[in-house]
């Protein structure tokens, strides 16, 4: 996604919202993040319960529900890639806890010297 405002002049900020993080603290939730390109912004966007009716006029508006339509592909890869994945783990609570395990007991092999190329 493109920002551009006047502003900025010619510059057009770059989000990859796919790469922030969202945190709720009260009654306020927050997408927090980095913009790299084509500067460094390190911002925070403040959501409420007032934002969703602003939000869902955008969404259904007829060129958002076209451009959605047109690339239901995109979604439904995120869909799989995403979503079930999360469920996946949600019903099997045992392989997301032996990856954080194997995660962890890989860093603290390399953390050790001890990963490839390792003269000890």
């Amino acid at each position: 996604m493109k920002v551009w405002s006047k502003g900025l002049g010619s510059i057009e900020l770059k989000l990859d919202f796919s790469s922030y993080s969202v945190r709720k603290d009260g009654n306020q939730t927050y997408i927090e993040g980095l913009i790299t390109d084509p500067v460094y912004w390190d911002f925070r966007i403040t959501m409420t319960k007032e934002d969703i009716k602003g939000l869902l006029h955008v969404a259904t508006q007829w060129h958002m529900i076209l451009f959605f339509l047109s690339n239901m592909s995109e979604m439904m890869k995120f869909f799989f890639q995403s979503i079930i994945k999360r469920l996946y783990y949600l019903t099997n609570p045992f392989k997301k806890i032996a990856s954080i395990i194997k995660s962890n007991a890989l860093t603290t092999y390399h953390a050790h010297g001890r990963g490839y190329g390792s003269t000890s």
